[in-house]
């Protein structure tokens, strides 16, 4: 088939050639645009998500390194509880205050709400005219005595009529399985 307007069209060799190197230069432009780019924009996306999710996967296994930790010690503190059986806090708490050497002035049971797994008991400490090495042996005490005894509020104040001593308050809790 012979397009009409084509026939009559007289080209010099440049003029072909001038054609012929657009029309590759315009078939080179929509490879470049139509395929090369989209494959690589596939390629690189694909790099992109890789990244991604090994980013993701990292943090997954440090949330389950924490995990293991925060199981670690769950365990190990109730297996604390289920070994330590009863025992009187107040009690405890004045035996370690007389190894310490520290006077209590008062204290006071606080309830607590009730949960499904273990009773927690509070005590309320109110210590008057103490001096810090004597309160720091307390404290040290407490936190590491044989029975799960944890320091939950402490407040320190400097004594009024001696600015050498302190006046503490505190709350001390313990577990206990119900």
């Amino acid at each position: 088939m012979k397009i009409p307007y084509l026939s009559k069209i007289v080209l010099t060799d440049r003029d072909r050639k001038i054609i012929l190197i657009a029309g590759a230069a315009l078939a080179l432009i929509l490879l470049v645009f139509f395929v090369f780019l989209p494959a690589v924009g596939k390629k690189t996306h694909g790099m992109g998500e890789i990244e991604k999710k090994e980013q993701e996967l990292q943090q997954m296994v440090r949330m389950y390194k924490d995990f293991l930790n925060v199981k670690t010690d769950f365990d190990k503190m109730e297996r604390q509880i289920n070994e330590q059986g009863n025992f009187a806090l107040l009690s405890r708490i004045e035996d370690v205050a007389k190894r310490t050497n520290v006077k209590i002035d008062s204290m006071e049971s606080k309830p607590q709400p009730k949960n499904d797994f273990y009773k927690q008991d509070v005590v309320d400490v109110h210590f008057r005219k103490v001096i810090l090495p004597d309160m720091i042996s307390f404290v040290y005490e407490i936190e590491n005595d044989q029975k799960i005894l944890r320091i939950k509020k402490m407040h320190v104040e400097t004594n009024y009529s001696n600015p050498d001593l302190m006046d503490v308050r505190m709350e001390i809790s313990t577990f206990a399985r119900l």
